[in-house]
């Protein structure tokens, strides 16, 4: 529950304004925000410093910040960045019986109104002008509590500044909400019956939209899902996923989708991921909905092709499609020509479906000049057709992996510039990683797991990277260059289900920044060094399913950042219990259900 405080139409009599933004808590684990319009003189400045509400018992002091300002006939006269309210003082005390503001000397009246139109209109009328002080109440607290209640505060009284000026009038209206703001405005009439047309063609086993009542009084700006704009009350979000991520298709929402969505012609943002739609098909009317900038239809068991009229939603900047690997879902394009009219688009998920008649999505996508993220992992493409010139250079994450190209790697995937991820994993690469001419030093992880590639030679660019995870895990490697040691940015190193049968190469140690390292199943034999105390960062180590014997050195036992560690199916002499007894309590903390 928080407080929202909205403003009423500034009265002809006053020329300038000032808007200011500051949050208040209301509760030691709740917040809300207020927002209160200053209506000024022309040629009055205020110093306000400090407001005090009290609400629930909870008093609280806090600044406010100024996020739009105008004072006329005063342009050099700013106030920037954090301003202090001394002025105003506002007792709110919705529990109690009585709200009060200013209690000094002077006239002051409280007018009582049921509804909140009555309250309005008193106010448009310039009721209480003769007054110094005038607050007008709407007393239906069960409506306040709804939202759709409030107190008006109107004052006309001189105000000190610092500076000893003037006076003028302050309209702030305070009403209490669940989660929206309240009243002006509330939802519009014509879209919410548009989202009960839509609820009626919806299953919904579990029951999440009870709050989407036909009552007269419900206002849909506070029903589950919903966001409207605080100052027009137009539906501008619906969150509308599965809050149950994990494939619990018991609270999903299922059934059809009322082309009545086209009624909300503010909707810049639609989230139905994670539901179970059970094979139906995108409906080709998203296609109109031209006020979307963010889509996102993720793992709702979609199915059939998408439609090509996506492509007319030019406003968007995230479209998620992202289908199901498992459960026989079955989305997919003829082609992807129609993405290229996405100008704006940031991100694009296509993980899981179906592009293999999309010969077309490598110069698709590369039209795309503000993309960031690109995922199409296991979408069953076969080539990457020639590409002379990247022009998605602002691509942050590029996401190929589970395809099957079985080419030589990509050079141009290593010459974007702001790549920060590259996943290839499981596509069938082969060769070495390319060299390339620029000074790349955004890498943060590449993932190059189950291909086929060579070490020999390791580029130079690889060595400026910091903080850079590599994944080489299933790559068949039988041995490990040492010019990995000058590889001083690694954070994590998987080398897990290679063929290294060896011993662990000793400079392996030397990576003292590594958090990471994965040496499993690779049928590595002799003993584990001392020196793998030297690894103090190391939290993950994965040694299991190799032919290690010997003892376990208690170095190992002394790593206190160690949260994982998996040595199982080895050929270790002695017990760990030695090793616990000898460690850092914290490793001991973390480790003591390997001992079971």
């Amino acid at each position: 529950m928080g407080f929202g405080v909205f403003l009423l139409e500034k009265p002809k009599t006053f020329s300038t304004m000032m808007i200011m933004e500051f949050r208040i808590m209301i509760h030691p684990e709740q917040q809300g925000r207020i927002c209160c319009l200053c209506q000024q003189g022309d040629k009055v400045r205020y110093s306000f410093r400090h407001v005090f509400i009290v609400a629930g018992h909870f008093p609280r002091t806090f600044n406010c910040c100024c996020i739009v300002e105008y004072i006329k006939n005063d342009p050099g006269y700013i106030c920037t960045g954090e301003l202090s309210m001394r002025v105003l003082l506002v007792y709110l005390a919705w529990m109690c019986s009585s709200v009060g503001l200013f209690k000094k000397k002077g006239t002051t009246r409280i007018v009582d109104y049921t509804n909140l139109e009555d309250m309005k209109c008193a106010v448009g009328q310039g009721h209480g002008e003769k007054s110094t002080l005038e607050m007008v109440r709407c007393t239906n607290m069960e409506k306040a509590r709804q939202g759709k209640a409030g107190i008006l505060l109107w004052m006309r009284r001189p105000i000190t500044s610092e500076s000893g000026l003037g006076s003028g009038s302050v309209y702030i209206y305070i009403g209490l909400s669940n989660g929206n703001p309240a009243w002006p405005p509330l939802c519009k009439e014509s879209e919410r019956r548009a989202l009960l047309m839509f609820k009626q063609d919806l299953n919904d086993p579990a029951n999440r939209l009870s709050s989407w009542v036909a009552e007269e009084d419900s206002d849909c700006c506070s029903w589950t899902g919903v966001v409207c704009d605080h100052m027009t009350g137009h539906i501008h979000e619906l969150h509308l996923n599965n809050p149950d991520t994990y494939f619990d298709f018991q609270s999903s929402f299922g059934g059809k989708i009322n082309p009545s969505l086209l009624s909300l012609k503010h909707l810049n943002f639609l989230d139905l991921s994670y539901n179970n739609f059970n094979g139906t098909q995108i409906p080709s009317f998203f296609g109109s909905m031209t006020s979307l900038t963010h889509l996102n239809l993720a793992y709702s068991l979609f199915d059939g092709v998408i439609p090509h009229t996506l492509g007319n939603l030019s406003s968007l900047r995230y479209l998620n499609l992202h289908s199901y690997g498992l459960y026989g879902s079955n989305l997919k394009v003829e082609n992807l020509q129609w993405i290229s009219g996405l100008s704006l688009l940031k991100h694009l998920h296509l993980s899981y479906v179906n592009l293999s008649k999309a010969s077309d999505w490598l110069q698709v996508t590369n039209m795309l000049p503000s993309l960031v993220e690109l995922h199409m992992s296991f979408c069953h493409l076969h080539q990457i057709p020639p590409l002379p010139t990247p022009n998605f250079t602002s691509l942050v994450v590029l996401d190929l992996s589970g395809n099957s190209f079985n080419s030589l790697m990509l050079r141009w995937v290593f010459s974007l510039k702001n790549l920060v991820s590259i996943l290839l994993g499981d596509c069938g690469f082969q060769g070495p990683i390319p060299s390339i001419s620029q000074n790349i030093t955004s890498l943060k992880v590449i993932d190059l797991a189950f291909n086929s590639i060579s070490l020999d030679p390791i580029p130079k660019w690889l060595f400026n990277q910091k903080d850079l995870a590599l994944d080489l895990e299933g790559n068949d490697l039988t041995g490990l260059p040492s010019s990995i040691q000058n590889m001083t940015g690694l954070i994590a190193l998987y080398l897990g289900s290679n063929e290294f049968n060896s011993t662990i190469l000793e400079w392996l140690y030397s990576l003292n920044n590594l958090e990471s390292l994965d040496l499993s199943h690779n049928a590595l034999r002799g003993e584990i060094s001392s020196s793998i105390g030297n690894l103090k960062s190391l939290r993950h180590f994965d040694l299991s399913s190799n032919s290690i014997s010997g003892r376990i050195p208690m170095s190992l036992g002394n790593i206190s950042s160690l949260e994982q560690l998996d040595i199982s199916v080895n050929q270790f002499n002695g017990t760990f219990t030695e090793v616990i007894e000898l460690a850092d309590p914290w490793f001991q903390f973390r480790c003591a259900s390997l001992l079971d």
